[in-house]
């Protein structure tokens, strides 16, 4: 069994673990990691596209924009828990990335979530309403990403996804379509 797919979360894990630290930076999440910085920086960015403190930085902007919409913290204590060292530079990191100064956030409408091509996102606890929200907020990890064309494979033929069977001559909804890149394979109903 190949364990590179553990050490990588473990790698993400230690950045997210370190969110809620004041100073964290590229060296000492090296060390926890038991690597050179050079390596860590290489293999996430490798995989992820970020470096860890690239990938650490982003997640605090969007925790910070979660903080602001929910009411759960002022722009002040937003950017101490960001680990920003002045108000000033958090304002203008905050501005840069989600388009809009943090007093201003809350009301803007514009979304939490900063773009990132490696789906990794600040996920708020779960069960808390957004202020706005109809529905406490769901956390969406990647094995619900990618289980999720799955889910919803049987929505035009609105049978349960776990009555359906993928498209063969026994499936029991004539209409069942499983997402294969930019192929789509149909079974014509009998």
């Amino acid at each position: 069994m190949c364990a590179v797919p553990d050490r990588l979360r473990e790698l993400i894990d230690l950045v997210l673990d370190s969110l809620d630290e004041t100073g964290a930076d590229g060296r000492a999440l090296a060390e926890r990691a038991h690597f050179s910085r050079d390596h860590l920086d290489r293999l996430l960015a490798a995989a992820t596209g970020e470096s860890p403190v690239a990938l650490r930085r982003r997640l605090l902007l969007e925790r910070a924009a979660w903080q602001l919409r929910s009411g759960a913290a002022s722009p002040s204590e937003a950017a101490a828990a960001a680990d920003y060292g002045s108000l000033a530079a958090f304002s203008r990191a905050f501005t840069r990335a989600h388009r809009v100064p943090p007093s201003s956030f809350a009301q803007s409408g514009r979304p939490m979530e900063l773009e990132a091509s490696n789906g990794i996102h600040f996920h708020p606890p779960a069960g808390l309403l957004v202020p706005g929200a109809r529905e406490p907020v769901v956390r969406r990890d990647l094995t619900d990403r990618l289980l999720s064309p799955i889910s919803t494979a049987c929505a035009s033929c609105s049978r349960p996804p776990s009555s359906c069977l993928p498209p063969s001559s026994s499936a029991p909804c004539g209409r069942a379509s499983w997402p294969s890149g930019s192929r789509e394979r149909r079974r014509a109903p009998p």
